[in-house]
């Protein structure tokens, strides 16, 4: 059966790249069971063997190589349970690197590359921890080398939140670079407050929070206070503004007297669109049911006291699922038989719903049942089988309704 072992990782570099090789241990077995590869352009690469597996109830589990004949399985009391590969979760066992190999991981990045040598010390006496943080800014690095002297400087003033992707990509404007220097007092500014900022002239503290909780609107904490409310309500105001495509950089809109009755408001003019949009499906529904009249009635058929034949009214569909318990409307058999993607076809007995049957074009029975509250005794009887052949059998090879 598969275990649940101790891992330990080996680290090494090859061709600039990190590889890091997952070892799993469990008593006196050994085996290398997933290589995790990190590259400078990016590019990053799992391989994984089928031995590693992953369950819920065990977490990661490794079978080793002479008992591969049980490794899909790992008893849990009674019972055996199917573990998963690697390939289901897509994630690593969580592993506590060895300080002393990740340090000497690091120094030997600084031999392999030199030209990031000064940018990893910089690292290193910064919060950043771990060889895979410090290889993403060697990987930015080695993609936009014209920012190198920017991201140094920005490590060495604990900036370094400020080195993303996006960020190199656009470029540092004068004006972000000057209002950094100037507050050098404050370690890890937000690249979105200090924009606020610029915009507004406010105080950074006000745009950070303004930014992280109050949707980057400086006014919106005091307004919040004021209507006694908090943000995650206005968020949902403002989604139905947006929604009902109301200017919202209209202070009528953006900061109501009364957010309370607006809200209100604003829910049933959503409910009332939502009634119209439904009003307009349903006769979408029932004008195409109705398009089936003609067919319908050209091959409904009287056998004994009985009436079969197929429907051609919405209200005579919700009728026959109402009196039958039958999940016509709620599973949406009525929209699948507008849209000619099943058929239906209808039994009255004395003008009243006395059964429903589900047909192919081929006139296959898929389905036939009578009044399902009582599900044991919903089953057609013989007689009443030989009935709907009768009914199919008047009905031409292949049916286009």
């Amino acid at each position: 059966m598969a275990h649940r072992c101790n891992y330990k990782v080996s680290l090494e570099i090859q061709s600039g790249r990190i590889i890091a090789t997952y070892i799993a241990e469990w008593k006196n077995k050994r085996l290398d069971v997933l290589k995790h590869t990190l590259e400078l352009n990016g590019k990053e690469t799992i391989e994984a063997r089928d031995n590693l597996r992953y369950v819920n109830l065990g977490g990661w589990l490794v079978a080793f190589p002479d008992e591969k004949e049980t490794m899909y399985y790992y008893s849990y009391g009674n019972s055996k349970v199917v573990l998963s590969p690697y390939e289901e979760w897509n994630k690593m066992p969580s592993i506590y690197y060895d300080i002393e190999k990740e340090n000497n991981l690091i120094n030997d990045l600084k031999g392999f590359y030199p030209e990031y040598k000064y940018l990893i010390n910089k690292l290193e006496k910064s919060e950043i921890n771990g060889y895979k943080e410090i290889y993403k800014y060697i990987q930015l690095a080695y993609k936009y080398p014209q920012k190198l002297s920017q991201m140094e400087w920005l490590i060495e003033n604990k900036q370094e939140n400020i080195i993303t992707e996006t960020n190199l990509k656009k470029g540092l404007s004068v004006e972000v670079v000057n209002y950094i220097k100037e507050h050098k007092d404050i370690d890890h500014l937000y690249i979105k407050a200090i924009e606020l900022a610029l915009k507004t002239n406010a105080k950074y503290w006000d745009c950070h929070d303004a930014v992280c909780y109050f949707l980057g609107d400086l006014k919106l904490r005091e307004y919040l206070d004021k209507q006694n409310t908090n943000v995650y309500y206005y968020k949902d105001y403002k989604k139905m503004c947006l929604k009902l495509k109301k200017d919202f950089n209209d202070p009528y809109w953006r900061y109501p007297k009364n957010i309370f009755k607006m809200h209100d408001k604003l829910m049933k003019e959503l409910e009332n669109i939502k009634k119209l949009e439904e009003k307009e499906r349903m006769k979408k529904i029932a004008d195409s049911i109705k398009l089936k009249e003609k067919y319908s009635k050209k091959h409904t058929l009287n056998v004994d006291d009985l009436v079969f034949y197929f429907p051609y009214d919405l209200e005579d569909i919700k009728n026959q699922a109402k009196v039958l318990n039958q999940c016509l409307i709620t599973c949406d058999y009525h929209i699948k038989y507008a849209n000619s993607e099943k058929i239906l076809v209808f039994i009255k007995h004395d003008n009243k719903p006395y059964a429903t049957a589900e047909i192919t074009k081929n006139k296959s029975i898929k389905q036939f049942y009578l009044n399902e509250k009582d599900r044991e005794k919903c089953h057609p009887s013989e007689t009443l089988y030989d009935k709907l052949h009768l009914f199919l059998n008047s009905l031409p090879k292949q049916i286009n309704i």
